[in-house]
């Protein structure tokens, strides 16, 4: 994916709106991009964070108490309150096919 579009992902996301774009760029480009395959658990419910996930590709599965409750996919994100809160984990999120946040 080309960098102005995860630029544009980023700035969809309500807490990143307000940010140039030149903090964007910053921000993309100190990102880690990973990859983690299918039955990869990436954050888990009640455990500290402190991490924003953007998902790039792929499909994950969100679970609060050991049941499903929403899908995320490509241009979904999660762990927006960890960057502000290190409060634990509110779910826990499950890849379902290979992905790449």
């Amino acid at each position: 994916m080309a960098k102005d579009q995860y630029i544009a992902r980023l700035k969809s996301v309500p807490l990143f709106a307000g940010m140039s774009k030149k903090e964007l760029d910053l921000m993309v480009r100190q990102a880690d991009h990973l990859r983690y395959p299918a039955r990869y658990t990436v954050v888990r419910e009640g455990r500290p964070g402190e991490e924003f996930w953007l998902v790039v590709e792929g499909q994950l599965a969100v679970e609060r108490g050991g049941a499903q409750v929403a899908t995320l996919g490509p241009g979904d994100w999660f762990g927006e309150l960890a960057v502000i809160d290190p409060a634990p984990r509110d779910a826990t999120i499950v890849a379902t096919t290979p992905v790449e946040l």
